[in-house]
């Protein structure tokens, strides 16, 4: 119930209230809906309590009536701010009722029915241009620089398994040798290490050298710790392990959260094959995903050797972490969120975060691709592929995600507007391919036939000379093979004369066929006078630009000739009426 008289701006409010009836019966709403609507019209009488409110309308023509409403929608966002859908449903609510009164009131003029066809504020920040994908040839240079550093990080970890072999304890035989300092971080305890190393001891520097000279791969680091050294060939480091994840996500166009925090339980390896349970935000729900393992050992780059690579790369971390449950687990700094392993050696948890992100290592390693530098958008060149190869709204969405939010996210990509717009460019040629339009010969038929060079030309020039007066009636044109129509693409005789001659490469137009071009041209122009013109150009348009296209191209005294010899046309029946 509305009581108008309960509210300063009785006005405006009795006229909500008639709309309010009005659009409940109109739309049999039922109880339940149509006491919302009225506890909308409510909330705007109970802010409007100026004076000046008293004589708001709707038929007003100036923008008080704009402004006011503007002001209650305000003060409904700041009562039920993001992430309540309140305000929004309050303002639609009222729009509704604005623009049915004043439709019923033949107001359409007005001006708020401008405001009442526009959408109603919800304090939400205006919505961001949904992130296009990297380019094809930024799609390889990721690919490839991310290989490069999976690659120096395994020839890293390689060398540190070669010299561990050769290992001692450094607390009997010093610390002078990279393989008995390399020994002591995969063996002792926190408590076993000395302090300070020793007068013998290596430093981090060179370490570095020793790495370098090996491996070619450099990992020096200003004031660089021994053992912070010694830990890129016993873990695989942060950038590590965030190039195979991003080359993970390249294989499968996972959403970045679905591989961020797996656990070890979460990941399951069984013979050529690597079972993945991955959760994404958006869904609350969890996935299985099984990759295979193309390679023997899992070095190659499919996404199941990625996830085998990964394994391999951290395994000696997780016998140093037995308790965490972490699955990208990466050497580091001591720290309150690592576990120690030595003085200057911890494991935590990679979370791919900051410096250690897709951003991060785009700017460390300089690789030259766009911004933002976002995992999203190597999601969305997997989806775009799929879209691309699959050609189907659902198959392209796939199990992780609706066809609403792939339409609205995924499908405006470059991708797939480059592909739509070549597949219509390709049909667009496949058409004037076969519609290049006739051949035109600016002589006679009699001239042509019987020649030596073009039988098929000659062939249809003696046709055309020996036409009857009933024959010349029915054609417009010659044709090569009047049982291969390229329009319809049926296999009897073409049915298509003489509508689609003109446009068909199979048609050879001679000048004895300009007379039955300008008594052809006629007709159409007498349907055109006769018809509307949106029906004239859809029907028929076409075809006076046909002729007008091949008359131009005939020498201006022939046209003239044409006209001073009247011919009749047998015409289908559609085109006969007006005549």
């Amino acid at each position: 119930m509305v009581d108008p008289r309960s509210y300063q701006a009785s006005r405006l409010v009795a006229e909500l209230a008639d709309a309010w009836i009005g659009y409940a019966t109109a739309m049999n709403l039922s109880p339940g809906t149509a006491a919302g609507l009225a506890g909308a019209v409510r909330s705007v009488g109970r802010f409007l309590t100026s004076r000046a409110d008293r004589t708001l309308s709707l038929p007003e023509s100036g923008g008080r009536v704009l402004e006011r409403l503007h002001a209650w929608e305000q003060e409904v966002v700041a009562a039920f701010p993001p992430p309540s859908m309140r305000a929004k449903k309050l303002g639609g609510t009222i729009r509704r009722l604005v623009g049915y009164w004043l439709e019923d009131h033949e107001l359409s003029e007005n001006a708020l029915a401008s405001w009442s066809a526009s959408g109603s504020l919800d304090g939400f920040g205006a919505t961001a241009r949904p992130l296009d994908e990297f380019s094809n040839a930024e799609r390889l240079l990721l690919r490839d620089r991310f290989r490069q550093i999976v690659r120096d990080g395994e020839r890293l970890l390689a060398y540190g398994d070669e010299l561990y072999q050769t290992g001692q304890d450094p607390r009997v035989h010093g610390w002078g040798r990279l393989a008995d300092c390399l020994w002591a971080a995969r063996n002792l305890a926190v408590g076993d290490y000395p302090h300070p190393w020793g007068p013998d001891a290596l430093s981090g520097a060179e370490v570095a050298e020793i790495v370098r000279v090996a491996t070619g791969v450099d990992i020096f680091r200003p004031r660089q710790p021994l053992m912070g050294a010694v830990r890129r060939l016993v873990a695989p480091d942060a950038d590590h392990l965030s190039a195979l994840r991003c080359l993970v996500h390249l294989e499968t166009g996972w959403a970045p959260e679905q591989s961020k925090w797996l656990r070890r339980g979460d990941v399951e390896f069984t013979d050529g094959q690597v079972q993945i349970r991955i959760v994404k935000n958006r869904s609350h729900r969890a996935r299985f995903a099984t990759l295979t393992v193309h390679e023997p050992g899992g070095w190659g780059w499919r996404a199941g050797d990625l996830m085998a690579r990964a394994r391999h790369a951290m395994r000696h971390a997780w016998a140093m972490a037995p308790d965490a449950d972490w699955f990208w687990t990466c050497g580091g700094g001591p720290g309150a969120n690592s576990i120690t392993i030595s003085p200057e050696f911890g494991l935590r948890r990679c979370t791919f975060d900051g410096r250690f992100g897709l951003g991060g290592l785009v700017r460390a390693y300089d690789i030259d691709v766009t911004a933002p530098y976002d995992l999203r958008r190597i999601r969305k060149t997997v989806k775009s592929a799929r879209a691309v190869l699959l050609g189907t709204l659902n198959g392209a969405a796939g199990d992780d995600q609706t066809v609403e939010v792939y339409r609205n996210h995924y499908l405006p990509t470059t991708t797939v507007h480059t592909i739509a717009a070549q597949t219509v460019i390709s049909a667009q040629h496949k058409v004037l391919d076969r519609a290049l339009g006739p051949t035109l010969v600016t002589g006679p038929a009699s001239r042509i036939a019987g020649q030596t060079g073009d039988e098929e030309l000659s062939h249809v020039a003696e046709t055309v000379e020996s036409e009857t007066p009933a024959d010349q009636e029915l054609a417009i044109t010659g044709c090569r093979d009047p049982y291969d129509p390229p329009s319809s693409g049926s296999t009897g005789v073409c049915m298509d004369a003489p509508t689609l001659c003109l446009r068909c490469p199979n048609a050879i137009i001679f000048t004895d066929h300009l007379p039955r071009l300008v008594a052809y041209r006629r007709v159409l122009l007498d349907l055109q006078k006769s018809l509307p013109p949106q029906q004239f150009h859809e029907v028929y348009g076409q075809q006076l630009v046909n002729i007008d296209d091949v008359l131009a191209k005939f020498p201006t005294e022939q046209i003239r000739a044409a006209e001073d010899t009247p011919e009749r046309l047998h015409l289908p029946l559609s085109e006969r009426y007006t005549r």
